[in-house]
């Protein structure tokens, strides 16, 4: 799990964050062009409601990094189960028993937040397993910087 904040919701944060992402993953050695990143058809991703019409957001995944932009079809959820599940734990899990003070307080919650759900938190639906253990399952060992989305240089 990943998150980011912005005073807006649309197409220019929505890039900005997916080109973040995507060149954090290529520093740690993921071939991003072998990857895919799926959302739903909502304009913060796809920018226009037509079906095969390229948006900013779609242009950063598959021009930029050469990785593939998947839509779900329209009015099914169920195709994000994943990303739907923990946007329940997060509201549960942090945002219902945090109190925030201001952006800073937020981001520094949320991060320790993303960090405490990546590494260290069992999963009941993925076998009580955490998302760290489940790529190191599949990929072997795994630098845990991998899913803090630390900013270093």
């Amino acid at each position: 799990m990943f998150v980011a904040y912005g005073k807006t919701k649309g197409l220019e944060n929505a890039s900005t964050f997916c080109a973040y992402l995507l060149a954090h993953l290529e520093r740690l050695g993921i071939k991003v062009n072998e990857i895919g990143i799926q959302t739903d058809n909502d304009g913060a991703f796809v920018g226009n409601w037509r079906p095969g019409s390229h948006s900013t957001f779609t242009y950063v995944i598959e021009e930029i990094f050469k990785a593939l932009h998947m839509r779900i079809p329209p009015a099914a959820p169920t195709y994000n189960s994943d990303v739907e599940t923990v946007h329940a734990r997060i509201e549960e899990e942090l945002y219902d028993i945090e109190d925030i003070d201001n952006a800073y307080d937020l981001i520094c919650k949320a991060y320790s937040y993303v960090v405490y759900f990546n590494l260290i938190r069992p999963n009941s639906n993925k076998d009580y397993k955490t998302p760290l253990k489940i790529i190191a399952e599949e990929f072997g060992t795994v630098d845990p910087q991998l899913l803090t989305l630390a900013n270093y240089t």
